[in-house]
Parts: structure tokens; C-alpha cells; sequence
């Protein structure tokens, strides 16, 4: 072949041409051997292709295992230096802390054992120093043990250099008595001796005798001297410890640091500079606690003569050493060895520590010291010497992060700290707490034979011959921490390998990301070439042929996945948040499921009790019920399509197809009923009454199902077809409470061996374009179909056939009285915790007396006026306050319990709904229920900017609510009232209580008789003592109490609505507050007056809140009362009838009060937009009861007829009787 086809075959064709004409001139050169020849050339230059692409796969594969096993090779490399130079890095970096601690470590360690150790030695040299002095005294004076008095000057000045240099809290010379006849001469000898406990003159702190520091224990900082309490400033002031030169400068820092002068009662004894010498020599009785003279016969005696002391409480003379074995031991040996002991460590604790010396419970030693007169120990000098401050030097950096342990051998441990800020050692606890794992690696530590250098070097003489030292040597431990080892042994040397690392990481990340890229390139460009070579390969039959194949194949092989793909897709949509919109330009996601169950269930009632509720409140019950039936839905894998309002809709068998799942849904359903009675009963408590009465309807059909995904924006997953639309209708037409099905369903359920669920609806169901078709009640508790198709078919027909006992009535009834209680008293209890917040810490003073003759003015006031008279005109609101929430201002359990006992005492003052039908406590509770939601709407008005700040939210409210929602004892006074308002309530209207002349209308003058009667006997229960609590919570003072009584009266006293006087009275106040009034100009005085009248209005609108609510309300409780005034007509209470006027009455009532008070609350403008759903509800059940009200009357009578049919009987009789007399 001709080289300049190398070329072509290797890239591209050099021609303009079409392929077949390009091939024919590639050819033509070979025409002179005749067309055998081009056939050759053909089939030569075809097998010549065919092994050049062998060829060149086999370099390629080649190539690629070269560069494959080099890219393996580097990567490798790069892993191994980055571990390496990670682990170098980490290791030099953390030896050199190790290094850094163990110096650091050993040189603070080491300064403290060698200071430890001198500073036990500068003691025992401070105390040889005053023996010699002692000595020489003995000698110059020619005295003896027994009569040597050193005056305290002398003293002081002696032992001076041991208390301020050497931290010794005590220094004494102690005469050794050693029979009971030197006691008794030295017992003489000490009465004829005076002296003081200081040589200063008296430093008063307080700047009188009479004057002291009212906190003694208080501890200040006195620079140069160190950290006292003030009561031992105190102390050594007055005994003459402080030099002159200094008793100002004390004064001031301790007045300055927080120690308080108060006036000394005149019989406290105050402490003077003189000591008092017992007569005797004394011990402490460890019984009692308290000094007793020292029997005699107990020789050798070791008294404590003169004393000079670092922390004057009061001086031990005359105090027994020898009395206290600690102290005993170490004289013991002292006297044994002739050397000076330090005793055992002992804590500073009994009798004798808490009269004669500071600082109780601390650790102490005592050194006792030898002093000779002709070779004989006469007696001994005593340092006691606190641990805590035993070290006289400033501690080393550092000091506070080892453990300190003090050891001796007579067995004892003490492990302490040192405290950085007071520069003195801090006792951890007894034993050796040290942490262990320090033993080996860093502690240091003096010997037994340091302490024995120190000794005998500073002692006067030797020990005898032959003897070692063997009473308590000690020695001194310091260990390391983890604190201290924290300090030097840190993460850097991890970060820094980290970082190390990261940057080995990072660049084998860049290389393996750039060897990626490259070999993208190679692969576009190997591909290119591909697509080269095959362009002219396809210039041959065969090729073209091959590549018409593997088209057609790739297309087969698309339209195979074509259904999978479309149902994978639905399933991914379902199982994520899918809304993407760009999705549309791709192929609808929908599918057609031969058979599925369709469930559609619908809360029965749930318009009527929305309508009695706040937006919020419904919303918790959807949110309730909806999130109860999902997690049904979820445990048994059935699908949840969407929520419309009160309607829930589910689907089992798509998009998996699913055998069984009519049987499965139907479990669903009948779950999803229970749920909704659990749910509804538990919120109960929050929503209000009758929210545990509603029930759920449910329809379910099966069928073929077109289901997809409709997308665009906020694009959802939808179902189509007939079987969705009956199943709509299938519900629609069952009953609370049940679940309906359809044949098909009922047909599914037969095959599945599970027809004993279904029993057939007695009456034929109209559907719409179906007709009446037939249909059935299902349940997975049916178990036997005969039984329960005859119990189904007696509950369907006639579901109040069965006769109702007077046990089960009173049963029922009580049930629901106490679900009302409780909801009741959740609701005061919200509104009596906003009183709590509302009141805060700036409530005003309570006299306890003063508020119990104010409550009970109020209850003798009855006797001399009625209720009504103390209604007030106006009514003053609170100024503005901006009330902190607050989420510890919950009422307390107590209060709430009487909270709950009051509601339940007047809940029992009801009447019966059999009793009196209307006016009766579930009535009351619907009357709180629409107060709280009334107050609820003032407190977060419509019309309102809340992208405000709270403030200022909260000023625009107070401002356009007249104050109201700034008074939360206003809003609780309103439930309150609402809740007892009707309380003793007969049935019958204060006009007929007037015309029968009972107690209560004597007794109020024949006005306002019933709301007058409520509140003597709401108020009278609350006055009890059990409900001290209560009221305490309700008001806290006077003015609160007088307050909250006006509200209640004004507010019961707002109920009577038939009284033309209290009407008029309204009115007039109406008018005064809103007509012609510019809001903008209002003073104190006239926005009191229309929160007053205002107040007043929702109390009234609360009252008959049924009549501007739902159509099915307004009828509930109409029938009610229309029951209530039929039984007053039956006992002979009213004259007509009340039929005869129902109807015409109903209008009037709506055109003159129902609809007028609707309006004013919008005049009002309290409530922003919100009034349109009261006034829209009036109108509409106005216009209801206009083309209804008729057939509604006469079946109200009928049913009343049927009901008290017996004493109707009698009343015709009665009356036909008279009529014949």
C-alpha cells in the first residue's frame, strides 16, 4: 500500500468527497491488474487493519500496565515518605517535651525537697537559739525550772525570728515538773505572776472598745504579713500582738478587703491583753470538752509557762502537755534521747483547738527542743507548726501542679498541694494519694537520714551511745501530675505530624487528580481516534453492516428498559424530596397499577369544632392525629398520598405492588381509627370539650389506579381514576366511627380468607354516577360473621334503641364532668401563669393581716349592699410594662391541686344535662373555652407589624387593646367568670325567679338575681382556708385582690342581658367610650372606659359565642336551651308554650343583640380582621335559621314531646281538669 495511505488510515480521509468516491480513488492506482486485483487489495487491506488494531491493542495494553505499575509505584512512595517523615516528625517533636518535662520536673521537685528540708532544719535551730536563751536566763537569774518568769517583752523579742521567719504558730517555754512537789511550789509560784498576752498597746480595728467585726471568718490579704481571718485581727489587736507602728495600717486593709464593724451588745465580755493564770495546772476532759484540773500523782508534768503565739485566740497557760499522748510520745523520747523531736503529725481538732487556737482541722506538728541547765533537761522550748504554711520561702513556679507527700516513720502519709494565690500548702487528704504511675519515672524524695543530719546537727548534745534515731523521722516526697505533665506533654507534636502528613496528602490528592485528567485526555483522545477508524472502517459493506447491528441493538436495549426505568423513577421520586422543574423536558413519570385500595378518611364534625377554636388549637389536633396515622402508615408500609384539610387519603399497592393489600389497609384503617380516639381523648385536656367525641369517617375501594408524578413547582405524586373517585364517595356516605367499603374491596377480602371482617350495610348507598350499589362495614375484630352481622345490622338501624339506665346516665355523666374539670383547669392554670409572669419580682407589698379584713369586708359587705351595686364605670388598666418571658414562673403543684379541687367544687353546683339541659357545665365550659380564645385574640391582635422589635410589638398592642393586654389578671378574671358565672343555675330566667318569690330573689331585691347568686357563691368557696394558696397566686396584695374582685363583678354582672336598666346603663357607656372619640387624643380616664366596656362585651360575646360559630353549634346548643325552657313550660314556669314563639324570637335575637354585639366588636378594633369570622357566622346562621327554622322548631317540640311524654300527659290533664272546674 502507498505511504500516503499510512497517513489517511492513521488519521483522516484528505477529501471533500463522499466516502464511496474518496474509496474509489484510494483504489484506483491498482486498476492495471484488473478487477481480481482490487478484489485482493480489498481483502488484503482488510486483514492488514485486523492485525494493525491487534498490533496496537497490544502496545496499548502494554503502555497501560507500564504506566499502571508506575502510577501504583509513585503512589506508594509518597504514602511510605509521608508516614516516615510523619512519624520523625512526631517523635522529635514529643522527645523534646519529654526532655523539657523531666527538667522542668526535677527542678521543681528538687527546690522543694531541698527547701522542705532546710526549713525543718531552720526550725530546729530557731528553737536551739531561744533554748540557749532559756538556759542562760535560768542561769543568770539563778533560777530554777520550777520559779523562772521571763517577762513577756523578753519573750516576744526571743522568740520574735520563730514566728514571723519560721511560720511557728506557737512558742513556749514549758518548765519539766517532775514530781508532784515541784507541781505544787511551781502552782504557787505562778499565782504570784501577771503578765500579758502582747506588749503593744491595744489596737482596736474597729475604732472602739465596744465595736467589733461582725464576720470573723471573713479572710483578707494584709500585705508583708500574710492572709489572717478578721476575727483574729480582732483578737491580736485587742490583746496587744499588732505593733503600734502597724494598727492603722491593719485597720484600713481589713476595713478595705470586707471586714464589718457592728455595736458589741453592752453583755458581751470583750477580750483583753491580760492572761488569766489558772490556779492550777489543767488538762482538756475529752468527755465534756472542757478544761479540768490535772489530778496530781501523774508526773512528769510538762506546763505551758510563757508563751508567745502567732494567732491569738486565747492562751493555753497552765495546759498539761503531757496530758495529750501525741504530745507525751514525743517528750518521751526527747527525754530518752536528749535530742529535740518533731511529734507526730495531728490534726487540729477537740476542745483545745476550738478555745486556744486558730485555724481548726488543720495538719500540725510540734517540735519539741531541750534546754539543759547543768547537764539536765529542766524543761523544753515547743514550736507548733502548722503544714500549711511550714515552707517559709515564696514556692517555685510551677509548685502548684505536683503532689507534696510528708512521711514519718511512725506510719503516717499526708499528701498535699500547693495553693498559688495564698502561697501555702493545701492538705489533699491523709495517706499517700499521689498518683502512682509517676512512681518510676518521676519523683523525688529526701531521706530518713536527712532528717537525722538535721537533727543532730542542730542539737546541744548526742544522743547516748549505741542509740539511733528511731521517733518520727521524716522525709519528703514530690511526684509529678498529669497537670504538670499537661503542661509540657502536648497534641503539637501530633499537629504538627498531622500537618506533616496533610502536606504529603495533599500533594499525592494533586497528583492522583492531575493523573486523572491526564489519562481523561488519553482517553478522549484514544476514543477520537476510535471514532476515526471506525469512520473508515464503515467505508466497507461489512462495517456499515456491524454498525447498523449495534445501533439497532442499543436501540432494543433502550426500549427494553423503557417500563423499568419509568417505575424506578416513580419510586425514586416517592422516596426523596424531589421538586426538581427541569425534569419536565423529560418523560412523564406515571404508570397505571391494575389493582390497588384507595382509603379516603375524614373527621365527622370537624368544621363545627374548628370553628370554636383558635387556628392554633387546630392545628395541634391535625398535627395531632395526622402525625398518629403516619407512623401506622410507616410500620405497615402503606403509602400516604396527601392531607386535604380534615381529610387523609392512602393508598396500598403502588407504586410496589403489593398482594393483600385490601386486607392491609384495612388494618390500617381500623388503626387509624383507635389512634384517633387516643389522640382526641389525650388533647382533650388542651382543646376543650368534645374534642374526645370526634370520629373519623372511613371509605375504602379497590381498583385499577393511573398514578404519576405532576411536575413543575412543588410538584406531587397524584392518583387518577374511578377507583380514587368512589373511594371519596365511599367515605362521604359512611358513618363515624366505621370503616365503609365497596364490593371490590369487600371481594378482595373474601379471596384472602378474610370475609368474617365484612357484614353487609343494611340500606343501598347512592353514589353518584353509579347509582345505589351495595355496600359493606368492615373490621378486623369481626371474627364471627352471623354474630356480628346481627350486631351491626341492631347498631346501624337503631343506634339508640337500647334502653339507657339511670346507673349508665349518671355514669356518663360524671365521665364527662371530670374531662371538663380537667380541661378547665388547664385552662385557667395557662392564664394564671401569664398573672405570674406578668406580675414578676415587682409585685407590691402584702400585709397578711390587712389582705385577710379586705376579704373579709367583702363578704360581710354583702350584708349591707348587693353585688350588683359594687360594678364599677371604669375599670383602671395597668400602664405599659414589658413582661420578660419567663420559663420558671410554672404555678406550683400545691396551687394547681387547689386549682383543681376549686373547678371540681364548682362543677358540682351544675346541674345535670337531664337536669338542666342548657345552662349546665359542659355549657360554662364552651363559654371559658370562646373567653380564652376572645382574650387570646386581644393578646396577638390581627393588623399588627410584628417585624417590629418585642417592645415595641408589645407598646402598638397595649396601645390599640386600651391596656387590656397588659393585664393578665384581667384576662384570668375573664375565664374565671366565665367559669362561674351560672353557678346554682335552676333553669329558670330571673323573671320567673322573681314571680316565685325564692330566697335568692328576696334576697337581691328582685335583680339580677342569678348572677348575683353566682358570685356570692364562687366568691364565698375561693374564701375558704383550703384555697389560701390559690388566692395568695391570684393577687398578691390589696390593691390586686380589689382589682380582680372588680373584674369578676363587672364581668357576671355583664351576663344578664335581659335586664333593661343594666341594658341601658351599657349602652349609654357604649356610647360615651366610641362615639366621636379620636383615638390619638385619649387620656388615662377614657381608655379605662373602653376597656371597661369592652371587657364587658366579650364577656357577653362568650356567653352566646354559639350563635357566631358553626351552624352545628349554634343547633347544639339551641336545642339545648329550647329542652330547658320546655321543662320550665312543663313545671308551670311559663306561660306559652315555647314553640309558639321560637322561631320569631330567634330573628329578633339575632337582628337586635346577636348581630349588634358582632358589630361592636369589630367597633371595638380590638381585634383586628378577626372580628369578620364572628360576624360572618351571625349572619350566615341567621340566614340558615330564616329558610330552616320552622321544621327546626317543630321537631325540637316533637322530640320534646316523645321525651317527657308522661308529663305532658299530666299537664293536659292538669290543665284540662281546671278548665272543666
Amino acid at each position: 500500500m502507498p505511504s500516503d495511505l499510512n497517513v489517511v488510515d492513521d488519521f483522516s480521509l484528505p477529501c471533500d468527497a463522499s466516502m464511496a468516491s474518496c474509496g474509489n480513488a484510494s483504489f484506483r492506482s491498482d486498476d492495471e491488474e484488473g478487477h481480481s486485483g482490487t478484489h485482493s487489495a480489498s481483502r488484503s487491506d482488510g486483514g492488514r487493519s485486523s492485525t494493525d488494531s491487534n498490533v496496537a491493542e497490544t502496545l496499548v495494553k502494554q503502555e497501560n500496565r507500564t504506566v499502571n505499575v508506575s502510577r501504583i509505584v509513585v503512589i506508594l512512595i509518597l504514602i511510605g515518605a509521608m508516614i516516615a517523615t510523619a512519624y520523625f516528625v512526631f517523635r522529635f517533636t514529643r522527645e523534646g517535651e519529654v526532655e523539657a518535662y523531666d527538667d522542668a520536673f526535677h527542678n521543681v521537685a528538687g527546690k522543694l525537697t531541698s527547701a522542705m528540708v532546710s526549713d525543718t532544719s531552720l526550725k530546729f535551730w530557731m528553737a536551739r537559739t531561744i533554748s540557749d536563751a532559756t538556759a542562760m536566763m535560768l542561769k543568770t537569774t539563778n533560777s530554777t525550772a520550777i520559779n523562772l518568769f521571763i517577762p513577756q517583752e523578753d519573750w516576744d523579742n526571743i522568740s520574735r525570728e520563730s514566728r514571723f521567719h519560721g511560720n511557728a504558730n506557737m512558742v513556749s517555754w514549758n518548765p519539766l515538773l517532775k514530781t508532784d512537789s515541784e507541781r505544787i511550789i511551781f502552782e504557787e509560784f505562778t499565782k504570784t505572776k501577771t503578765f500579758t498576752v502582747g506588749t503593744e498597746p491595744e489596737c482596736f480595728v474597729c475604732g472602739d472598745e465596744r465595736r467589733a467585726y461582725s464576720n470573723v471568718n471573713h479572710l483578707v490579704d494584709i500585705p508583708g504579713f500574710g492572709i489572717f481571718p478578721c476575727g483574729l485581727l480582732e483578737n491580736t489587736g485587742r490583746q496587744g500582738v499588732i505593733p503600734a507602728g502597724n494598727c492603722a495600717f491593719i485597720t484600713n486593709v481589713g476595713l478595705n478587703q470586707g471586714c464589718n464593724c457592728i455595736d458589741l451588745d453592752p453583755s458581751v465580755e470583750v477580750l483583753t491583753n491580760e492572761v488569766d493564770i489558772p490556779e492550777h495546772l489543767w488538762k482538756m476532759d475529752p468527755n465534756i470538752d472542757m478544761p479540768v484540773e490535772e489530778p496530781y500523782n501523774n508526773a512528769p508534768y510538762l506546763p505551758i509557762w510563757t508563751t508567745a503565739v502567732l494567732e491569738v485566740v486565747k492562751l493555753p497557760v497552765m495546759y498539761n502537755q503531757m496530758s495529750d499522748p501525741i504530745t507525751k510520745r514525743s517528750v518521751d523520747a526527747m527525754l530518752e534521747s536528749t535530742l529535740p523531736v518533731i511529734s507526730e503529725t495531728f490534726y487540729r481538732e477537740g476542745a483545745y483547738y476550738r478555745d486556744y487556737a486558730a485555724y481548726p482541722s488543720e495538719t500540725s506538728t510540734i517540735l519539741q527542743f531541750p534546754v539543759f541547765l547543768d547537764d539536765n533537761i529542766v524543761g523544753t522550748v515547743s514550736l507548733e507548726v502548722r503544714w500549711s504554711n511550714f515552707v517559709s520561702f515564696t514556692f517555685p513556679p510551677l509548685a502548684n501542679l505536683v503532689d507534696i507527700v510528708i512521711e514519718n516513720s511512725c506510719g503516717q502519709n499526708f499528701t498535699f498541694t500547693v495553693d498559688p494565690v495564698s502561697d501555702t500548702m493545701i492538705l489533699i487528704g491523709e495517706g499517700d494519694l499521689h498518683d502512682r504511675k509517676f512512681d518510676a519515672s518521676h519523683s523525688y524524695s529526701s531521706t530518713f537520714e536527712d532528717y537525722d543530719d538535721v537533727v543532730t546537727g542542730a542539737s546541744a548534745t548526742l544522743p547516748p551511745e549505741g542509740m539511733e534515731l528511731s521517733y518520727c523521722r521524716y522525709r519528703f516526697h514530690v511526684f509529678g501530675t498529669e497537670k504538670f505533665q499537661d503542661e509540657y506533654i502536648t497534641s503539637q507534636p501530633m499537629i504538627f505530624a498531622i500537618i506533616t502528613a496533610s502536606v504529603f496528602l495533599f500533594t499525592s490528592i494533586v497528583f492522583i487528580v492531575y493523573d486523572m485528567a491526564v489519562t481523561r485526555r488519553q482517553q478522549k483522545i484514544t476514543e477520537r481516534a476510535n471514532q476515526t477508524s471506525a469512520i473508515v472502517s464503515s467505508l466497507f459493506p461489512t462495517n456499515i453492516r456491524d454498525r447498523l447491528y449495534n445501533e439497532a441493538g442499543k436501540s432494543k436495549k433502550k426500549g427494553d428498559m423503557t417500563m423499568r426505568v419509568s417505575k424506578l423513577r416513580m419510586q425514586s421520586f416517592l422516596s426523596e424530596d424531589n421538586n426538581d422543574a427541569s425534569e419536565i423536558a423529560s418523560e412523564p413519570i406515571a404508570d397505571l397499577f391494575p389493582m390497588a385500595t384507595v382509603m379516603f378518611l375524614d373527621i365527622a364534625g370537624f368544621t363545627a369544632w374548628s370553628s370554636e377554636r383558635e387556628p392554633s388549637q387546630v392545628f395541634k389536633l391535625l398535627e395531632g392525629v395526622y402525625q398518629a396515622f403516619d407512623k401506622v402508615a410507616k410500620k405497615m408500609q402503606v403509602f400516604k398520598v396527601e392531607t386535604i384539610g380534615d381529610s387523609y387519603v392512602a393508598v396500598c399497592g403502588l407504586p410496589t405492588h403489593r398482594d393483600g393489600h385490601a386486607p392491609v389497609m384495612v388494618r390500617f384503617a381500623s388503626s387509624c381509627l383507635k389512634a384517633m380516639a387516643r389522640v382526641t381523648r389525650e388533647l382533650e385536656v388542651f382543646l376543650g370539650p368534645s374534642t374526645g367525641d370526634l370520629r373519623a369517617r372511613v371509605g375504602l375501594h379497590s381498583g385499577p389506579v393511573t398514578a404519576g408524578v405532576l411536575r413543575g413547582e412543588k410538584a406531587r405524586f397524584q392518583l387518577f381514576g374511578d377507583t380514587v373517585n368512589t373511594a371519596s364517595r365511599i367515605e362521604s356516605t359512611g358513618m363515624p366511627g366505621k370503616i365503609h367499603a365497596s364490593k371490590n374491596t369487600v371481594d378482595l377480602l373474601i379471596e384472602a380468607g378474610k370475609g368474617h371482617w365484612a357484614t353487609k350495610r343494611e340500606e343501598l348507598v347512592s353514589l353518584k354516577g353509579k347509582g345505589e350499589v351495595q355496600t359493606f362495614w368492615v373490621s378486623p375484630h369481626f371474627f364471627a360473621s352471623q354474630t356480628q352481622s346481627t350486631l351491626s345490622e341492631t347498631s346501624a338501624s337503631s343506634p339508640t334503641s337500647l334502653p339507657t339506665s339511670h346507673t349508665d346516665k349518671s355514669s356518663k355523666h360524671e365521665t364527662l364532668r371530670q374531662r371538663l374539670v380537667e380541661w378547665n383547669v388547664e385552662v385557667l392554670n395557662v392564664h394564671l401563669e401569664q398573672v405570674v409572669i406578668g406580675r414578676g419580682k415587682k409585685a407590691g407589698p402584702s400585709n397578711p393581716r390587712a389582705m385577710a379584713e379586705l376579704e373579709e369586708a367583702i363578704l360581710e359587705g354583702r350584708h349591707d349592699q348587693d353585688v350588683i351595686d359594687e360594678m364599677c364605670e371604669i375599670l383602671p388598666m395597668p400602664t405599659f410594662k414589658q413582661v420578660q418571658s419567663s420559663t420558671a414562673s410554672k404555678v406550683s403543684p400545691l396551687v394547681k391541686a387547689q386549682l383543681r379541687a376549686f373547678v371540681e367544687r364548682i362543677s358540682l353546683m351544675y346541674g345535670s344535662s337531664e337536669e338542666i339541659p342548657f345552662h349546665n357545665f359542659e355549657h360554662v365550659s364552651h363559654v371559658v373555652m370562646s373567653a380564652s380564645k376572645l382574650m387570646n385574640r386581644i393578646v396577638n391582635p390581627d393588623g399588627i407589624d410584628y417585624k417590629q422589635d418585642s417592645e415595641s410589638v408589645a407598646l402598638q398592642i397595649h396601645n390599640s387593646t386600651y391596656g387590656i393586654s397588659s393585664d393578665p389578671l384581667l384576662r384570668f378574671a375573664a375565664v374565671f367568670s366565665a367559669l362561674i358565672h351560672d353557678c346554682k343555675h335552676t333553669g329558670l330566667t330571673n323573671a320567673e325567679l322573681v314571680a316565685l318569690g325564692t330566697p335568692e330573689a328576696i334576697r337581691y331585691h328582685n335583680k339580677t338575681v342569678a348572677e348575683q347568686n353566682s358570685v356570692d357563691l364562687a366568691w364565698k368557696i375561693l374564701m375558704e382556708s383550703k384555697f389560701k394558696d390559690l388566692r395568695a397566686c391570684i393577687y398578691s396584695n390589696e390593691e390586686e385582690l380589689l382589682h380582680f374582685h372588680k373584674l369578676m363583678v363587672n364581668a357576671v354582672m355583664a351576663t344578664d342581658i335581659a335586664d333593661k336598666d343594666l341594658k341601658a346603663y351599657r349602652e349609654n357607656r357604649w356610647e360615651l367610650a366610641f362615639k366621636d372619640k379620636a383615638e390619638k387624643n385619649l387620656d388615662s380616664m377614657d381608655r379605662d372606659r373602653k376597656a371597661t366596656i369592652v371587657f364587658e362585651y366579650i364577656i357577653q360575646a362568650s356567653d352566646v359565642a354559639h350563635t357566631m360559630q358553626h351552624w352545628a353549634t349554634y343547633q347544639k346548643f339551641n336545642c339545648r336551651l329550647f329542652e330547658e325552657r320546655y321543662i320550665a313550660w312543663l313545671n308551670g314556669h311559663m306561660e306559652k308554650e315555647p314553640s309558639l314563639g321560637w322561631y320569631g324570637g330567634e330573628i329578633w335575637f339575632f337582628d337586635n343583640y346577636i348581630i349588634p354585639l358582632a358589630k361592636k366588636l369589630y367597633k371595638c378594633g380590638v381585634f383586628g380582621v378577626s372580628y369578620h369570622e364572628f360576624l360572618n357566622y351571625a349572619n350566615e346562621n341567621r340566614k340558615e335559621w330564616e329558610m330552616k327554622g320552622e321544621a327546626i322548631v317543630a321537631k325540637m317540640k316533637s322530640d320534646c314531646d316523645a321525651k317527657y311524654a308522661k308529663q305532658l300527659a299530666l299537664k293536659m290533664n292538669e290543665q284540662h281538669d281546671a278548665t272543666a272546674q
